[in-house]
């Protein structure tokens, strides 16, 4: 039977209402353990609600043999309803809890196993914490079968880096070896099958379970994108919960198997940096876009956590409309700070520019849209001035920049560009920031 046909259910609770203005509840936290440090920020964004939650461990288990030498961090993105990513994180009961209670686990990594060793407990533990979370569901009778969560898990032991993930929320590491992004995480959404975006394997494996999809052509950007959603709004195809799409009849529709065949490798030397989001963030930006300005940034002396929330906002000015969670972990020992220049000086670079752009342009810029051409403007210079620090002065003015260096200038444009609008409305004398302004901001860092 076809399991297409089978998709009779009641409809979900829906996120697609977006509000008018953005929720800027910005929660950061961050610390530091076992040789790294890490930061974290999440914002609720357009969304009407906040479905987003993360782990973040620098020491798993202080005074374990195994665990106390550990750094975990995770993050889920709930969807139809906050449910499922709550329990991810829920104390005695959360998906760490269940990996490190795994003996398996536990010795393969006290006896520094070979990676390939990882790949099946990895599975077995993802499927085992996906029948836990429906006896959970099952025990309360609170009508959460429609609740769902991706989860991408990043377990540092020793010489070992873990990376699995399921749905479309993405894990990356950045290596510096030649610029090089080891992206070990699949994105696992409808769209990702229907364009191939998936190894072969892959491909051959979501499509079984997907086979008759409809799709229509996206004109603009040459891409396939699904006619009907899955399931009344459901994008991924693997996930904990939505057991409303699990089942023999359905032909297991979504699963919680994980993609973990590009995730595990022994340490090189080389790593710098690693990054765990939800999908409102690699909506608008590409996996080097982020590492090259993370990096950079950090390069100049600004915090983990500062970074993390400063892609954040650089995200929603960018036309973000998800949650936005993220987890920024940075290898301490291989960032050298290095440049001359910080970003504080840089920041009142901007405000004298910002000062002088608005006096001279005090009488002209009366509408919201002049402000905005006036910010661009300044957002558009103050990208130059960072190039030039960043990269030096002769690769930036020669109009052909290398492919690392476009990728840290869009996202820097959109950096600049909150701060110039921000800046000049209150140099306007205009008390009333733009939306994607917060009135007590001076980008500072948040407490933990």
């Amino acid at each position: 039977m076809n399991g297409a046909a089978k998709l009779v259910r009641p409809r979900r609770q829906s996120q697609n209402e977006l509000l008018v203005q953005p929720m800027l509840n910005y929660s950061c936290a961050g610390g530091s353990g076992n040789g790294l440090s890490y930061g974290v920020c999440t914002v609720q964004g357009y969304r009407p609600h906040m479905e987003d939650r993360y782990t973040a461990r620098a020491s798993v288990r202080t005074g374990h043999p195994v665990y106390g030498q550990a750094s975990f961090f995770a993050v889920y993105d709930g969807h139809g309803g906050d449910w499922v990513s709550s329990f991810c994180v829920r104390e005695k009961c959360s998906f760490l809890d269940f990996l490190i209670e795994d003996e398996q686990l536990t010795s393969l990594l006290a006896q520094q196993s070979p990676i390939c060793d990882y790949r099946d407990c990895l599975r077995r533990l993802f499927l085992g914490y996906d029948r836990k979370i429906r006896r959970e569901i099952d025990y309360q009778r609170n009508r959460a079968d429609s609740c769902g969560s991706t989860a991408v898990v990043l377990l540092i032991c020793r010489r070992h880096l873990l990376l699995a993930n399921c749905g479309d929320s993405r894990g990356v590491v950045y290596i510096d070896y030649g610029n090089y992004y080891n992206r070990v995480t699949v994105d696992h959404s409808v769209t990702h099958i229907l364009n191939k975006e998936l190894s072969t394997v892959e491909i051959r494996t979501e499509r079984q379970r997907f086979d008759g999809l409809r799709y229509e052509m996206d004109r603009d950007r040459g891409l396939r994108k699904p006619h009907d959603k899955l399931g009344h709004g459901l994008m991924v195809t693997r996930a904990f919960g939505d057991y409303d799409f699990k089942g023999d009849d359905l032909h297991n529709l979504v699963t919680a198997e994980p993609s973990i065949n590009h995730g595990t490798y022994f340490f090189k030397g080389h790593e710098r940096l690693a990054a765990l989001a939800s999908d409102g963030l690699w909506d608008v930006f590409t996996t080097e876009e982020v590492c090259e300005f993370a990096l950079h940034q950090l390069k100049r002396r600004s915090s983990v956590q500062t970074v993390a929330r400063d892609l954040l906002q650089c995200a929603l000015e960018a036309g973000s409309r998800d949650n936005l969670t993220l987890v920024l972990v940075c290898f301490d020992k291989n960032i050298e700070l290095a440049l001359p220049q910080d970003v504080g000086q840089l920041r009142d670079e901007t405000d004298r520019l910002a000062d002088a752009v608005a006096r001279e342009d005090l009488a002209r810029a009366t509408t919201e849209t002049e402000v905005q051409q006036l910010a661009q403007r300044l957002a558009a210079k103050m990208v130059r001035i960072t190039s030039e620090a960043v990269f030096g002065e002769q690769d930036a003015g020669s109009g052909q920049q290398q492919p690392a260096q476009r990728c840290f200038s869009r996202v820097c444009y959109f950096f600049w560009l909150r701060r110039a609008r921000q800046r000049l409305r209150r140099a306007l004398g205009d008390p009333g920031l733009p939306a994607l302004d917060e009135a007590n901001d001076d980008d500072g860092e948040d407490e933990d």
